[in-house]
């Protein structure tokens, strides 16, 4: 999987590339709420800085054969000092339970 990342002053935009597709998704950094819709529901967030670490905290609205339900999710991305390596640890709160994983991206 490839990442491309755009960011400005007001926003985050990360185009998530792989041989399934693309998909971009877009995170407000002013503190308004962030709407992004995927293929089985909406995911709403919002994002601060803790420092050097970009937090994204809300839901995600799912929708399956097997019913609706929504998830608590929690991604925090690090840009090591040398501008190489990107980690993203993502916590997803499912009805049964949390799922924690960490993504290492380098440049």
């Amino acid at each position: 999987q490839t990442l491309v990342i755009e960011q400005s002053r007001d926003a985050l935009i990360i185009d998530h590339q792989s041989a399934r597709g693309s998909r971009v998704v877009s995170y407000r950094l002013d503190g308004r709420a962030s709407t992004n819709p995927g293929p089985r529901g909406d995911q709403t967030t919002t994002s601060h800085w803790e420092g050097t670490t970009l937090v994204t905290e809300g839901t995600l609205a799912l929708s399956t054969p097997r019913g609706d339900f929504s998830m608590d999710l929690v991604e925090r991305l690090e840009l090591d000092a040398d501008g190489q390596t990107l980690t993203v640890e993502s916590t997803r709160t499912t009805p049964r339970g949390a799922i924690a994983m960490t993504l290492v991206y380098r440049r």
